[in-house]
């Protein structure tokens, strides 16, 4: 009798022909991760003061917390609130071509409501995304000259804000679909970061918002990468 036939085939070493499951995507999977903070992981508390928030990039961009933030939990998700302070770290970013996207939500309207900012040391702002501004609700894209929004966002509603600087283009992105482009100015970014804070040109006003996560990369992502990092956040944190 042969050892194989179609009425008796050998037994199948199912082991061999298993699928291994591909790994989670991750923000750092993507090349040019310069800054990747969640309120999930890296916190340093004192009591329940944050006192640090370390940057899970693996750069070490780490950032400082000033005043009193703390932690808060929205529909079962870690949210830094930056009620009782805000962050800064060091300089992050070199050139005007960076990807920001940030999980967010605000309690109040005010004039200006910084999510991200870079501040060069003669205490003037070289690139920021930021809500406000008389515009409300609306959120603008900076780099020497503003990109505002085509929508609006409600207080107490958690928001995926996204914008990416291609030299002298600006593109706003809200929840994964566009929200406006335009000219955004030449600056050369510069000078440190702050999170939830407007410093510059003498003013000083923090930010009355809860930020669960921000990843920032130092250049524009493609359309398939920034899908990749939109479908990681709003999977995580369930946002639309």
């Amino acid at each position: 009798m042969p050892l194989y036939s179609t009425a008796c085939p050998l037994p199948i070493n199912r082991k061999i022909f298993r699928h291994r499951a591909s790994a989670p995507f991750s923000p750092t999977d993507l090349t040019g991760l310069a800054l990747w903070l969640k309120a999930d992981a890296g916190v340093t508390l004192s009591g329940a003061d944050v006192t640090a928030w370390a940057d899970q990039s693996g750069n070490g961009n780490n950032a400082s917390a000033v005043g009193t933030p703390s932690l808060s939990t929205v529909s079962g998700k870690t949210f830094m609130n930056f009620a009782g302070g805000y962050f800064y770290g060091y300089e992050l970013l070199t050139s005007a071509y960076a990807t920001i996207m940030c999980v967010a939500r605000f309690s109040a309207t005010r004039d200006i409501e910084m999510i991200f900012e870079l501040i060069s040391g003669g205490g003037v702002a070289s690139l920021a995304l930021y809500r406000g501004f008389n515009l409300g609700s609306g959120y603008r894209i900076y780099n020497g000259e503003n990109v505002s929004s085509n929508s609006l966002t409600n207080n107490n509603q958690t928001y995926l804000f996204g914008a990416t600087v291609d030299g002298d283009q600006g593109d706003l992105f809200l929840n994964g679909n566009d929200d406006g482009d335009d000219y955004c100015g030449e600056l050369t970014p510069e000078g440190n970061y702050y999170l939830g804070y407007y410093g510059a040109d003498g003013d000083q006003i923090t930010t009355e918002m809860k930020m669960a996560e921000i990843v920032i990369y130092d250049r524009p992502l493609t359309y398939p990468e920034k899908t990749q990092v939109e479908e990681y956040l709003n999977t995580k944190y369930e946002i639309y």
